[in-house]
């Protein structure tokens, strides 16, 4: 059970990448909320959250046409 921890992070991360990408893409003002949001509950500068979900989303897209 403990080996599988990882890896269910890593599922669980990459679907929650996926709900945001669903988000910004239908309604952009709503992600930018969002991220604005998170920022101030975790009392953190927005560009910090903007750095980590972008680099996450940045690293699962495929350019592979």
């Amino acid at each position: 059970m403990i080996d599988r921890i990882p890896q269910l992070s890593a599922v669980i991360l990459v679907e929650y990448i996926l709900l945001f990408s669903r988000i910004a893409v239908v309604d952009v003002q709503v992600f930018v909320t969002l991220v604005a949001e998170t920022a101030k509950s975790k009392g953190v500068p927005e560009a910090e959250i903007w750095e980590t979900v972008m680099s996450q989303w940045w690293n699962r897209v495929s350019f592979d046409f």
